[in-house]
């Protein structure tokens, strides 16, 4: 069908004397079509997944060109209710859902003329330098492949969606976690666990629900409630720019956040209604912040009290010793560049330490896999964020990544928590880079306007009087 619209345009463009003037991108639209053709037809018989899969991406591929927020919604709604542990098996490769469609979503992303985004930061040649140092490692060190793929495809991948995602998305990603955490108050008040017992990769083991105090605890389709709660907290800055039901929602995202019954999300809860706090530009919104801060804060002092007192604290301690255990032996073997001392891949595929099982610690866990170098450079729009907010430029999406300080600091990346805090860390960026363009522009309207009224004749004074 394109191929018979293309020759119509050519015998259209047929002069008088029997010369045909060639529209190259009519050809070039023939050719590419007509092997796209055969490609699929060679695939469907072969791979027949694969040719499906093709199908299906180069359609979300024209979709999201001409509308954006709706790939970068459904983006965000694969990450969300689809567990991480379950691959899409393009022949013998299997990946994530969130890379799978990630990668259809960015290729329409930068064919759109409507994406977002903003002029390059720091933090993205930081991170770029991060992927190049990784894939030389991989290169020339022979570091496991599942590092770089892990970086590129799940981080760097992620945080490019974020900078080029469009305001319209944080309403969705608002509305996705509220959905979210109404799973979580269900699963609290029911024990239903849906995908406890989905197991279609060796990754099962995140199907696995945690207890405390008895408790089973929430973690929706994320794997782990720290990941659960922790993806959770970020959307609460975003919930306060809602035109309508902003508290409702900041109060459902709240009660997800605590049915985690995880220290990590809950500080980050405190810290993110803390920082909005001095982050309000108005009076009314920070009296408002201010009260869900104390609400939020006897929420969690109870919390507390009940899950980690004397009857129920064993498993709390060991924890905490456990961390502390991982800081004393990781931290002295670090280097500046290249594994520490002792990490080596097992026999499930993944990088262990032979002097300790398990780093919860993202610092700790980067500075281990790839030095302190690559860590910070992993980290940069963390860093970035902070710098600015402490010279009181903030935004929605800077608050909710600096929100999650408390979460790195007892855990490493895992599952879809981690695809989302790059995310929200592209956002955060890019929304940064833009308000100080914006403040920039002020400044120069201002001075523009000064020196032009210096520069206007004063007016002439009234003649005296006769």
């Amino acid at each position: 069908m394109i191929a018979t619209g293309a020759a119509e345009e050519l015998r259209e463009r047929a002069e008088p004397g029997g010369t045909i003037t060639i529209d190259k991108r009519a050809l070039a639209l023939t050719m590419g079509s007509t092997a796209l053709v055969a490609v699929l037809v060679i695939l469907g018989i072969r791979l027949p997944g694969v040719a499906i899969a093709l199908v299906l991406g180069a359609a979300f591929v024209v979709i999201t060109t001409y509308r954006p927020a709706f790939g970068l919604v459904s983006w965000i709604a694969v990450v969300a209710f689809i567990p991480d542990w379950t691959p899409i098996h393009l022949g013998p490769i299997g990946l994530r859902p969130s890379v799978v469609l990630g990668l259809a979503v960015l290729a329409g992303l930068l064919l759109s003329r409507k994406r977002g985004g903003s002029p390059l930061a720091w933090p993205d040649f930081a991170l770029a330098g991060a992927v190049a140092i990784v894939l030389a490692l991989t290169v020339l060190a022979g570091y496991p492949a599942f590092l770089l793929v892990n970086l590129a495809l799940v981080l760097g991948l992620s945080y490019t969606l974020g900078r080029l995602s469009i305001a319209e998305v944080r309403t969705a990603f608002v509305v996705v976690m509220v959905i979210v955490s109404i799973w979580g108050l269900v699963e609290f008040a029911t024990g239903l666990h849906v995908w406890s017992d989905w197991a279609p990769s060796a990754f099962h083991h995140w199907g696995d629900v945690q207890v405390r105090a008895g408790v089973d605890r929430s973690e929706a389709g994320f794997g782990h409630a720290i990941a659960y709660g922790a993806t959770i907290a970020m959307a609460i800055p975003f919930a306060r720019e809602l035109a309508k039901h902003a508290v409702l929602a900041q109060l459902i995202l709240a009660a997800g956040v605590v049915v985690s019954l995880s220290r990590g999300p809950l500080l980050a809860l405190t810290l993110t209604l803390g920082l909005s706090i001095f982050a309000a530009t108005s009076g009314r919104r920070r009296v408002g912040s201010f009260l869900l801060f104390g609400v939020s804060m006897v929420v969690i002092a109870v919390t507390f009290q009940l899950l980690y007192s004397e009857d129920d604290a064993s498993d709390t301690r060991m924890s905490g010793e456990q961390r502390a255990l991982q800081l004393e032996r990781a931290l002295p073997a670090i280097r500046w560049l290249g594994a520490s001392a002792g990490v080596q891949v097992d026999d499930a595929g993944r990088l262990q330490s032979a002097t300790i099982d398990v780093i919860d610690n993202t610092l700790l866990r980067l500075g281990a896999n790839f030095g302190w170098l690559v860590a910070v450079l992993i980290l940069a729009p963390i860093l970035f964020a902070a710098v600015l907010f402490v010279v009181r430029k903030a935004t929605p999406a800077s608050i909710a990544l600096l929100g999650q300080i408390p979460v790195l600091a007892v855990t490493s990346l895992i599952t879809q928590w981690q695809a989302f805090l790059f995310f929200v860390a592209g956002m955060a960026v890019t929304e940064l880079v833009q308000l100080r363009r914006a403040q920039r522009e002020r400044v120069r309207e201002r001075d523009a306007a000064d020196e032009g009224a210096r520069a206007r004749p004063e007016p002439a004074g009234r003649p005296p009087a006769e």
